[in-house]
């Protein structure tokens, strides 16, 4: 009889480095289902999330091209945690309802990675057989939220104080993959998660 696949929930405080880890799945061949790539599928303009934030958050978010900003989105719920609370009870639950959908459309898989960054917040890692955390400390989270995305300080400041802190998810997942060095280091780490997480699916 054919094993349904192991679902891991991969996570990790924004500025962790979850994006090169899923570059890094994807080379490797396995599946990762993208919150935040849903998220950017399911707001553009037409599709149910868009016309859901513009009904609560008003055109004010919207650029040149009619299209959501997701910086002024940003800084607008980042700064009111009622707005932000708005925000994920819109778009939280569209975006569960398509991983289900791509999760099913990849049951011929052993391992299926689902990428969701507020694992943890959400509860989502109950729903998954286990779950594995990008980690790099708080202080360098923010130096790469401001050199690399080029953030304001105040502004990654809130980004980070939205989310809980990592040293905190470590205790909450099975598999924590440290991405505080370089990215052969980030690799070799992988490297090592992958062979646990293929031991568990066949221990021969």
């Amino acid at each position: 009889m054919k094993h349904k696949p192991i679902i891991v929930g991969l996570t990790g405080g924004v500025g962790s480095g979850k994006t090169e880890a899923t570059l890094f799945l994807r080379k490797k061949g396995f599946t990762v289902i993208d919150a935040d790539e849903i998220s950017h599928s399911i707001t553009q303009p037409g599709m149910s999330g868009y016309q859901k934030i513009l009904k609560i958050f008003g055109n004010g978010v919207l650029n040149s091209g009619s299209e959501i900003d997701r910086k002024k989105l940003g800084e607008l719920v980042f700064n009111d945690e009622t707005k932000r609370k708005q925000l994920e009870s819109i778009l939280h639950p569209l975006i569960l309802t398509e991983i289900q959908t791509q999760i099913a459309a990849h049951q011929d898989e052993s391992i299926i990675f689902v990428s969701i960054p507020l694992l943890i917040e959400t509860g989502s890692f109950k729903g998954m057989n286990c779950s594995l955390l990008i980690y790099a400390p708080q202080d360098i989270q923010l130096q790469r939220l401001i050199t690399h995305r080029k953030l304001p300080r105040e502004y990654a400041e809130k980004i980070l104080a939205a989310q809980i802190p990592i040293k905190n998810k470590q205790q909450r997942v099975d598999y924590v993959v440290d991405n505080s060095g370089t990215l052969e280091e980030l690799h070799n780490n992988l490297e090592k998660a992958l062979k646990k997480l293929c031991d568990q699916i066949d221990p021969s």
